[in-house]
């Protein structure tokens, strides 16, 4: 387990593991994920990922997420949750994902998440190297991606998805 938190000029980034040792306070989340992890904006995470469209079992994914990620929630100032940040951690190669309610979007907090993480990792995780994996079809992740210094990675990719790295 990655030991992450962090903040931004408007975010505060946490590890979520004592969230959910706390059974009241991992309610609290469950209930928070129910506008975050939606049809849209899970659409395009990996099949296992997704939620059901009813909103499907949040416990079993958020238990999913811990068996096999290190997960950070990302909050406002205001303790508002607007996205996560999903991480998996193989010696000096970190994979990343994120997600971000639909409300948030288009405010710049993707990329300023992920330059924050890119920043934490120089001092944490010095030599490391991010790989974030896209679709090509989802352009706003893709941008994200660019303009927090990733690059496309020819080689890796596919026609299906596209793998952006930047070495910290």
């Amino acid at each position: 387990m990655i030991n992450l938190e962090f903040q931004t000029q408007q975010l505060m980034i946490a590890h979520w593991h004592n969230v959910l040792a706390d059974v009241s306070v991992r309610a609290r989340l469950e209930d928070e994920l129910t506008s975050i992890l939606t049809p849209t904006t899970t659409a395009f995470l990996p099949p296992a990922m997704q939620v059901g469209a009813d909103g499907g079992d949040i416990a079993a994914w958020l238990d999913a997420r811990a068996s096999e990620s290190d997960v950070c929630t990302v909050r406002l100032a205001d303790g508002t949750l607007v996205g996560l940040l999903i991480l998996h951690v193989a010696e000096d190669v970190i994979r990343i994902g994120y997600l971000f309610g639909e409300a948030h979007w288009g405010q710049g907090y993707a990329t300023e998440l992920l330059t924050g993480f890119a920043d934490w990792c120089a001092t944490s995780q010095p030599g490391c190297q991010l790989i974030g994996g896209v679709e090509p079809g989802n352009k706003a992740s893709v941008r994200v991606l660019q303009k927090a210094g990733f690059k496309l990675d020819a080689n890796a990719s596919a026609d299906h998805v596209h793998f952006y790295t930047r070495t910290i």
